[in-house]
């Protein structure tokens, strides 16, 4: 049970941040334009993501944690999460949409692109890869970015061999060289070091307030001030825990700090549509996970039937 100062105080930064909340997400106007697949580019995908993953974090409110961690219960932190989750989810089953080696390597190199393209890229290096100044990463919209690289990462994927060796042969050596940023962005050493990294690096002041945080890394560090005791004994009393009380609300503070990218005057553009639609039937109970499994074992083992430079050359590389 959490203290009443604690409550307090969650109360008073949630008539603040009340002020802030997104419209409704899926609220769209039902004559708007839906996008094709076939023309997304990933820069309508980064803009479609920022959109929804922005609508979701700027409608938590302080007592949504709170709740989250005391009760388990809060429909927004669960759809913040549940919404993170089906992106991924949804990258590994684009990827393994292709029959083909090479089909496959399209889509994953397509992904990495609106992950990740450094806000310090040259214009004319930008406009190679069709205008990707909007980019998850450049963006600062770190939710989706982990969604990508841990969908990238997942045993599904990175278990085919070919399609991922043909995926590297198509990048430039630029953006081979920025690979392990994304990577090391989900990955849990030193405490997530590589996303706190991440977050905390931008070109200028401005930049920095910008941002769509992954909340699954915050929730993990609230977690660990929230479980510790409600009291602590002093010379045989017992004293609310203000360690516990300022921890949280530092966090707590944290996490509100930023704001996420404007990208209102895309909203109707038809990429929010299309992102929404895509997402609509992705289920999440794990039988879809298990289905995907299955279907890159089968390609894994077609992939694995034969030399992979064999593979590579079928794709159209050449292979010294």
């Amino acid at each position: 049970m959490h203290t009443p100062k604690l409550s307090n105080s969650i109360q008073n930064i949630d008539h603040i941040r009340i002020s802030q909340l997104a419209p409704p997400v899926g609220a769209l106007n039902p004559r708007e334009p839906v996008l094709k697949a076939s023309n997304i580019t990933p820069s309508d995908l980064a803009v479609a993501l920022g959109l929804l993953e922005g609508d979701h974090y700027k409608a938590l409110q302080p007592s949504d944690y709170l709740q989250f961690l005391s009760k388990g219960q809060s429909d927004r932190v669960k759809l913040y999460i549940q919404t993170n989750e089906k992106i991924r989810v949804w990258v590994i089953k684009s990827i393994l949409y292709y029959d083909t080696a090479s089909g496959r390597s399209e889509v994953v190199k397509f992904y990495i692109n609106t992950a990740f393209v450094s806000p310090n890229d040259s214009l004319a290096y930008l406009m190679t890869f069709n205008n990707l100044f909007q980019e998850c990463y450049s963006m600062r919209n770190f939710s989706s970015t982990a969604a990508i690289s841990s969908a990238i990462q997942s045993v599904s994927v990175e278990n085919l061999k070919a399609t991922m060796k043909a995926t590297r042969k198509s990048l430039s050596k630029k953006v081979q060289a920025k690979l392990p940023a994304i990577y090391d962005i989900v990955h849990p050493h030193s405490n997530h070091r590589g996303y706190h990294e991440a977050i905390q690096s931008a070109a200028t002041a401005q930049e920095m307030d910008i941002c769509i945080p992954w909340l699954a890394v915050h929730l993990k560090e609230l977690h660990k001030v929230f479980r510790q005791p409600l009291t602590v004994e002093v010379d045989k009393q017992h004293l609310i825990n203000f360690s516990r009380h300022n921890g949280f609300m530092d966090r707590i503070k944290e996490i509100l700090y930023y704001t996420p990218p404007n990208l209102e005057d895309k909203r109707h553009g038809g990429q929010l549509a299309y992102l929404l639609n895509e997402l609509r039937d992705i289920d999440l109970s794990g039988k879809l996970e298990q289905q995907l499994s299955a279907k890159s074992e089968g390609f894994s083992t077609r992939e694995s039937s034969r030399n992979i430079d064999d593979d590579l050359r079928l794709v159209g590389f050449a292979v010294s």
